[in-house]
């Protein structure tokens, strides 16, 4: 932001890829309901640390969150956006699938995200991850971008950019149909139990102010997973 404020009138505005870890408060200090239905008026409480610096456990989700929402805090709070020099439009994605563009050699080229996909199809998760996510689709996330910059009414606006949520249950459900010689995909939580509950992570106000539509998160799991398949990595 201190580059571009020094474009003078050649930049007009700034579209920042923020994430739903600024919004989030699942666990943490403050947790909120895990059915709870999220939208942009929210900022992420719960991951804060203590008066001594200290992140509630697990400390690295939280430090990563609690980045997350100082990092687009801190945008909103530049002078440059302040003075109305260029306007700022923020996005918010949660997990972000799709097919990878980059050559993948090993399971180490894997991002996060990624990597859940392929530990679920490769057998080695024995239990899903607990709760819900959700999911957005790469192309869907650098469209968002496009219409953010490109839609004069999106200045000052921040954008939750997700599709479909999910339990892992239900995303589990799905891989199940789309590749049944998968090996031992996991059917229960680490409990024991076959249900969960799911957030909403509420979309309609980048889907009617930007017009953005999602892509189905079946047809995103499976460009996903078929990218691992190419590359090797996996065989199904």
């Amino acid at each position: 932001l201190d580059s571009c404020a020094k474009g003078g009138d050649s930049i007009q505005r700034v579209v920042l890829t923020s994430s739903f870890a600024s919004i989030m408060n699942v666990g943490g200090r403050t947790p909120w309901p895990l059915d709870f239905h999220y939208d942009e008026t929210h900022w992420n409480v719960s991951s804060a640390p203590d008066a001594e610096g200290v992140f509630p456990e697990p400390v690295t989700a939280h430090a990563y969150r609690w980045s997350k929402r100082m990092a687009e805090q801190a945008a909103w709070a530049h002078p440059a956006v302040a003075r109305g020099d260029f306007d700022l439009v923020t996005i918010m994605p949660p997990m972000v699938l799709g097919e990878n563009k980059q050559v993948l050699r090993s399971v180490e080229d894997l991002n996060q995200s990624s990597l859940i996909m392929y530990n679920l199809l490769a057998g080695s998760m024995q239990h899903v991850m607990p709760g819900s996510v959700g999911f957005v689709d790469v192309a869907d996330v650098a469209k968002a971008h496009v219409l953010a910059a490109q839609t004069a009414a999106a200045g000052g606006q921040r954008y939750l950019c997700s599709g479909e949520t999910k339990t892992w249950l239900e995303v589990v459900d799905v891989l199940r149909e789309l590749y049944p010689s998968a090996p031992l995909l996991p059917s229960t939580c680490p409990d024991g139990s076959t249900t969960q509950p799911c957030l909403l992570l509420k979309n309609n106000k980048i889907r009617t102010q930007l017009g953005l539509e999602f892509t189905p998160l079946t047809q995103t799991l499976e460009a996903q997973c078929n990218a691992l398949i190419r590359s090797g990595l996996l065989q199904l």
